[in-house]
């Protein structure tokens, strides 16, 4: 199996309201709020996009494999995800 390598980058600011940021990737812009909001919070973006990872490698590595998605890989496919983040201010 080749080795996957990707790289991105995203920024989140204080919109100057205690609760809510703005956050941008590539050309996108949206608002992150602290739970009860009705922007989807820190924690949601979080979760759904470790989901979405994963689902569209499993669908991605399916495909070159030319494997079908119908329980056919192996349940150990991806044994880990490692994930690091850098905090910085100025």
């Amino acid at each position: 199996m080749a080795e996957l390598t990707l790289a991105y980058e995203a920024r989140t600011y204080s919109s100057g309201v205690t609760g809510r940021s703005i956050c941008n990737a590539r050309h996108h812009h949206w608002v992150s709020e602290n739970p009860g909001g009705e922007a989807l919070g820190a924690g949601e973006m979080f979760c759904t996009s470790m989901s979405a990872c994963a689902v569209n490698m499993v669908e991605r590595i399916g495909c070159t494999e030319n494997r079908a998605l119908d329980g056919d890989l192996p349940p150990r496919l991806v044994p880990a995800v490692s994930l690091d983040c850098l905090l910085s201010g100025e």
